[in-house]
């Protein structure tokens, strides 16, 4: 599978999908309903982050089915999203999408960044922040 989906922390507060290879929409709705089946079994605001470093170029369509995702959102998601990877591609396809989302739905923090270990950082200062809201 090019698309597989895992806790990211022990706590069980954030849920990675990591992208791997030429990919598939079906690999990612696949992990997608492991994802909803795993947010169903807490009453809680899970994080999620889409780890794109080792799946150089998305499908096309992305825009729009990202768009779909986004505003079928589970009541279990936080709203907070971090994207990693490693190309520009990658950055404007979040970028695109976190500003759509954002003007539309306004309850999505969608952030892009280049490795993990700004993602780790990036993830403790945006919860600072949500908590204190």
């Amino acid at each position: 599978m090019t698309v597989t989906l895992k806790w990211y922390d022990d706590a069980q507060t954030t849920l990675i999908y990591e992208f791997k290879g030429a990919w598939t929409w079906s690999d990612y709705d696949e992990a997608r309903a492991a994802c909803r089946r795993l947010l169903d079994t807490v009453d809680y605001g899970i994080d999620q982050i889409y780890d794109f470093t080792h799946a150089p170029v998305p499908p096309s369509g992305s825009v729009s089915k990202f768009w779909q995702v986004a505003t079928t959102k589970h009541e279990n998601t936080s709203g907070l999203i971090v994207v990693v990877g490693n190309n520009k591609l990658t950055q404007m396809l979040a970028n695109t999408v976190g500003s759509l989302i954002n003007r539309a739905i306004r309850n999505f923090d969608i952030s892009y960044v280049t490795n993990h270990d700004a993602m780790d950082e990036h993830l403790q200062k945006r919860r600072a922040i949500h908590r204190a809201d």
